[in-house]
C-alpha cells in the first residue's frame, strides 16, 4: 500500500513545556499494489487474478510538536486516521475480494519536523 496525500495543518497556541499542539485534515490517494498477480481460492480450487487499485481517502490527525535543540527542529508525535473504501483488487467475480465496506486505518506517527 502506498499513500499520496495533502493536508491543511492548524497549530494551536503553545502549551507549557513549549509543546505545540496541532490538527490536520486533508485528502489523498491510497494505491493498493498486491505483491502477487493471482490468489488461489482453496474451497472451490479457483485461481483469481488481482490487480493494483486506487482508493480516494480522507485523513485527519491530531498531534504535538516538541522542540529538540533549537526552534527550527522539533519531535512530532501524531495520531492519524485514514478513511477509505476497502479495495476489491480489480476483481468483481471473487465474492471474498468484492467489498464496498468503509475502512478506518489508525496510525500512530513519530517523526522529526524541520521549520525553515
Amino acid at each position: 500500500m502506498h499513500e499520496l496525500s495533502a493536508a491543511y495543518l492548524v497549530k494551536a497556541p503553545k502549551f507549557p513545556f513549549k509543546l505545540h499542539p496541532y490538527a490536520e485534515a486533508g485528502i489523498g490517494d491510497l494505491i493498493f499494489s498486491p505483491s502477487v498477480s493471482s490468489v488461489t481460492i482453496t474451497t472451490v480450487n479457483q485461481i483469481v487474478p488481482v490487480s493494483t487499485q486506487n482508493r480516494f481517502t480522507g485523513l485527519y490527525a491530531i498531534g504535538v510538536d516538541s522542540p529538540v535543540f533549537f526552534h527550527h527542529l522539533a519531535a512530532r508525535f501524531e495520531y492519524r486516521n485514514l478513511w477509505y473504501t476497502a479495495p476489491s483488487f480489480g476483481n468483481k467475480n471473487a465474492g471474498f475480494l468484492d467489498s464496498t465496506r468503509p475502512m478506518l486505518a489508525q496510525e500512530p506517527v513519530v517523526g522529526i519536523d524541520y521549520k525553515f
